[in-house]
């Protein structure tokens, strides 16, 4: 029996994380190859301020699995659970929705699409006007600013706290991910956001990752993050139908299992 394709997974999440067990599911082989890792918010008196205002919001809009986590286990939001001052919630995407889900929360607002523009249209087509509207957006410290320039366009009251910081990992980490990407052991690396393709690149002092990965299918978990590596030099060979996990990894399997057949 031939052995599994292998694949750098650069996803920050444990060793048998939510990517890692969809990729082994579908038959390929999760190398645990995180570029980034996810850190506490420096001040982290702004989150839990916005926090133990819940009563006085209209909407929580989560952007990432990382943003449920920050703000479902803080002290402040089982305070606002115990009382019932959760206020309704949208969630920008499936994966998002399913975090929710996982912390016994129901998203009011997911939209077909995922993006910023497409969560502030679905959130202004579910209110029918956003006019006043407080909205608390707990973010990535290096978020775009695109959903806060929507919703306050629209006229919602925008709350934006740093619920978490994405870092780069140091440049030792990389060592083994390089090593094994130029010893040809790698079938392909996926990718979960921009940053973890930016990093990636600025860690070890590329202008683009194009030279490095020319020999792997480089995959990518949706549109931005695609963007990204295109404009790194690694435009992705493969990307998830939706913005998730299962997704990426059907997708992933679909390509890389049927040119092991075809060999």
């Amino acid at each position: 029996m031939s052995p599994r394709p292998r694949v750098a997974n650069t996803r920050d999440e444990p060793a048998g994380g939510p990517l890692a067990a969809a990729l082994e599911s579908v038959g390929l082989e999760s190398w645990h190859a995180p570029t980034v890792h996810i850190a506490p918010p420096e001040n982290a008196a702004e989150l839990t301020q916005a926090l133990a205002s819940l009563d006085r919001m209209d909407w929580v809009v989560f952007t990432s699995a990382h943003a449920v986590d920050a703000c479902c286990d803080h002290l402040e939001w089982r305070r606002a659970v115990d009382v019932g001052a959760i206020p309704r919630l949208a969630a920008v995407g499936r994966a998002t929705a399913a975090r929710l889900a996982e912390y016994g929360h129901v998203a009011d607002c997911v939209p077909d699409e995922s993006g910023a523009s497409s969560l502030a249209s679905a959130l202004t087509e579910r209110t029918g006007t956003l006019s006043g509207t407080r909205v608390l957006w707990p973010r990535a410290d290096i978020a775009r600013r695109t959903l806060a320039l929507a919703l306050a366009r629209a006229g919602a009251v925008v709350v934006a706290p740093v619920a978490y910081r994405t870092q780069p990992v140091p440049a030792s980490s990389l060592a083994s991910l390089v090593a094994e990407i130029r010893s040809g052991q790698l079938d392909a690396i996926v990718f979960c956001s921009p940053s973890s393709a930016e990093h990636l690149a600025r860690t070890l002092g590329l202008d683009g990752l194009g030279s490095l990965l020319e020999n792997l299918l480089v995959a990518s978990i949706g549109p931005t993050t695609t963007a990204a590596l295109t404009a790194l030099g690694a435009p992705p060979q493969v990307e998830a139908a939706t913005p998730s996990a299962s997704a990426l990894a059907t997708a992933l399997a679909a390509r890389l299992l049927r040119s092991e057949k075809r060999a």
